[in-house]
């Protein structure tokens, strides 16, 4: 995104909720960019509301911030609010992945299909650009439909990418 970027170490995370098996001293590291505007940004799956049944990975690597939400059970739904005119919903295609519906401001729904014969984590599954400035809201259904190919329907939620276009 530009700028100067580095890399802060900190003993303590203190923005993220208490994590399971999580020790209070654990190194943490996270991504610094220093930049003249505010283009972008990257926000963990934490920071969505979960409704249904979802279930959370700790210290995955492949993810955002070392954690993900996932869920194949029909209806379950994630919901996060932002505040810009883009937002990018950062999940994983798979083998077990079926579609999920994707509605912004409670708009009509997008049929995503997020089915990879193979596993590809941190892909943008979703994206809409040019909303009015403001804070809108993004969710995120999964649903009973999935590739022939695919043994379940799972969806799992890693990231958001927000700001503006």
């Amino acid at each position: 995104m530009g700028g100067l970027t580095s890399i802060v170490f900190t003993s303590g995370d203190w923005l993220t909720k208490t994590r399971p098996d999580d020790e209070l001293y654990r190194l943490h590291e996270f991504p610094l960019a220093l930049s003249a505007t505010t283009a972008a940004q990257v926000i963990d799956d934490t920071a969505a509301t979960y409704s249904g049944r979802w279930s959370t990975s700790y210290h995955s690597g492949a993810s955002y911030d070392y954690t993900s939400h996932s869920s194949a059970t029909a209806g379950a739904s994630a919901t996060f609010s932002f505040t810009g005119d883009l937002v990018a919903w950062v999940g994983t295609r798979n083998s077990t992945h079926g579609y999920a519906r994707v509605s912004v401001d409670g708009g009509p729904a997008v049929l995503v299909h997020t089915y990879a014969s193979t596993r590809e984590p941190q892909q943008v599954l979703y994206k809409r650009s040019g909303l009015a400035p403001g804070t809108h809201t993004i969710t995120i259904t999964v649903t009973s439909q999935k590739d022939p190919a695919a043994p379940k329907t799972f969806q799992d939620v890693d990231a958001f990418i927000v700001g503006a276009s």
